[in-house]
């Protein structure tokens, strides 16, 4: 099925549905529903999903493992397949039984948008996305020419202090009982960043995510898979980046570099082995959600995303008027202490 999917997404394979379903979902006792679509003998479309309650309310969200997963379909490539996805989506809403539908993440170029933006959601979020696409480019000189002339100047200055100090290796971790200490690594740095930037991360339970990657990682995929990419400087890792592979794209997951050699850039350093690692295997590299600056350097191409939540029941409307109330009073109560 896979293969016949021109969109296929590693986070649609059934090693990456397996592992959420084992690991996240089924010990919280949720609810799997999954529509399967059939062409003659064989399958054409899967799109599963997992119904949790949230409150008085029954929620459909997409089984996977609830970070930041591109909401789609996985449909066999034919001039048909438009008309399976909007089969599909109708099918959904009148048989899955839940009360709101959540769709995170929906490219605007993907069948899915084009089949939902034509109803009236009850929330819809915009976030902006960039990728770095080869297009136009015959050898890795002529993308790496594209880049500011001063950010190219600031890589090589970098790369150099560091060689300075010792031996730096760009490398792949190859032997799967390597995979839990280098993902400490990666949520140990990580978690410190967050703390001390006051942010939230994309996961719920870290020690849970954890567990769920090293299992998707363990399976040999179909297409695709998982992957973590490390510097090093001599024996020390100074950078870990853990990222996606997909039929036709590399996605960056998760990054994390050691605060000692924050002046040395190891982050992008390390971006620009993986990037040239995708232009090898003639792979977009995909940034994902967010502009933050440190993207805008490489990027070429950039879309949106659009996180849908949909009312689909009498009881869901009830929600949907709450929601509205709280956000009208929670206004109201910032426009008085005002």
């Amino acid at each position: 099925m896979c293969n016949r999917s021109i969109d296929y997404n590693f986070s649609q394979s059934f090693q990456w549905c397996s592992a959420a379903w084992n690991i996240i979902d089924h010990p919280q006792r949720r609810q799997l529903y999954c529509l399967v679509g059939w062409v003659d003998n064989r399958i054409a479309l899967i799109w599963p999903f997992v119904i949790l309650r949230r409150g008085l309310w029954l929620t459909l969200h997409p089984l996977g493992s609830e970070t930041t997963e591109y909401s789609d379909v996985l449909v066999e490539d034919s001039p048909e397949a438009d008309h399976w996805v909007a089969q599909a989506w109708q099918k959904l809403r009148t048989t899955c039984n839940s009360d709101i539908i959540n769709l995170p993440f929906v490219r605007t170029s993907s069948r899915l948008h084009r089949i939902v933006s034509q109803e009236r959601p009850m929330s819809a979020w915009v976030n902006p996305i960039s990728s770095v696409s080869w297009n136009g480019y015959e050898n890795w000189e002529s993308y790496y020419q594209s880049l500011k002339k001063d950010f190219r100047h600031s890589l090589r200055r970098k790369r150099r202090r560091l060689a300075e100090r010792g031996n730096l290796s760009f490398e792949a971790v190859t032997k799967h009982e390597q995979l839990p200490l280098i993902i400490d690594w990666l949520f140990s740095h990580k978690t410190e960043w967050l703390i001390r930037t006051k942010q939230r991360g994309p996961w719920q339970d870290a020690e849970v995510y954890k567990k769920f990657l090293v299992a998707v990682a363990a399976k040999e995929p179909e297409i695709g898979g998982i992957m973590l990419f490390f510097l090093k400087l001599d024996d020390e890792i100074i950078s870990v980046s853990l990222v996606r592979i997909s039929k036709c794209s590399v996605e960056g997951l998760i990054s994390a570099f050691d605060r000692t050699y924050d002046k040395c850039g190891p982050g992008q350093l390390l971006h620009e082995n993986i990037i040239r690692w995708a232009f090898e295997r003639r792979l977009a590299y995909d940034f994902r959600i967010g502009m933050e600056s440190y993207k805008d350097a490489w990027t070429n191409c950039k879309s949106e995303v659009i996180t849908y939540r949909f009312v689909n029941s009498i009881w869901g409307e009830a929600f949907s008027l709450a929601s509205r109330c709280r956000s009208k009073l929670q206004s109201l109560r910032h426009g008085l202490l005002r």
